[in-house]
């Protein structure tokens, strides 16, 4: 019996050999040789158009929506790059700054605003004015709660028509849907009412605090420059006063060294004085003793 040989053309046999246990077989099979470059599979190759990459240092291929994907997400990093330089020249341009001057112009506008004569005249009464808003708001959206309650549990008997059912439900709805519509407008109302009067109370009281800082800085600014001024007038009658004792010091340092000389002169000459009269007195003593 022979057997045939793998990846053999058909016809050829393979010759009978004793199959002995535990021996090399002398001729092995051959791998399977593999082709180089593969034919991708059907389902990739059918109705996909093959581009190359824009990199010359790859060479790889992308089917259509992977080109696609890619150009997006080139289109945004582009995009990115220039929101980002948009930003920073953004940053770098100065008229997008906001100073301190323009702080201030914007506060002693709203400081002057709240000082004219017609919100001064208003602020009179403005309290009271405030009350009577805040109280018409109020029993408006009180009113319009309890229509809504009212007309959310009415329920139409059957008893009457069909038609006149249909109508009474419709002017049901038609009550319900303005009570509703009043029950948002008084309570948005309300609500404005409320936070438009505290946004103004914090408006003038940041208003009254930058006047406030400003007449405090004013006051340090001259404060300090009066301290300047006392210390400068201070420091130059300080250093008139320590010129003045140099001097008396350094004239009684000259006359102290003018009495120094004038001593040493006069102890120079009455040691010389003492020598001579010591002198002339050893010689007498000495004539006697001849």
């Amino acid at each position: 019996m022979q057997r045939r040989i793998r990846n053999a053309p058909d016809g050829a046999d393979e010759p009978e050999f004793p199959i002995l246990r535990g021996a090399v077989p002398l001729f092995p099979a051959p791998a399977p040789v593999r082709p180089a470059n593969p034919p991708p599979p059907r389902n990739l190759r059918r109705n996909s158009a093959r581009f190359q990459a824009d990199s010359p240092d790859t060479a790889i291929e992308y089917d259509q929506k992977e080109f696609d994907a890619l150009k997006r997400m080139k289109e945004v990093a582009e995009n990115q790059v220039k929101g980002l330089s948009l930003i920073n020249d953004m940053r770098k341009d100065t008229s997008f700054v906001v100073t301190d001057d323009d702080v201030r112009a914007l506060s002693s506008r709203w400081s002057k605003l709240f000082k004219s004569r017609l919100i001064t005249s208003l602020s009179a009464h403005a309290q009271i004015y405030s009350y009577a808003g805040a109280f018409v708001l109020f029993i408006l959206f009180a009113d319009a709660v309890r229509e809504v309650n009212k007309y959310s549990h009415v329920e139409i008997t059957m008893e009457s028509s069909v038609r006149h059912a249909a109508d009474a439900d419709a002017v049901i709805h038609m009550r319900l849907f303005r009570a509703q519509r009043n029950f948002y407008i008084s309570g948005f109302a309300l609500l404005l009412f409320l936070v438009i009067k505290r946004i103004m109370g914090l408006i003038s009281r940041g208003a009254q605090l930058e006047a406030a800082s400003e007449a405090a800085m004013r006051q340090a600014e001259s404060a300090s420059k009066a301290a300047k001024t006392l210390m400068n007038a201070g420091g130059e009658g300080e250093v008139a006063e320590l010129n003045r004792k140099i001097e008396e010091l350094g004239k009684e340092l000259k006359k102290t060294q003018v009495d120094r000389d004038t001593l040493r002169k006069q102890a120079e000459s009455l040691q010389e004085e003492y020598n001579r009269v010591s002198d002339l007195l050893s010689g007498d003593h000495n004539k006697k003793d001849d």
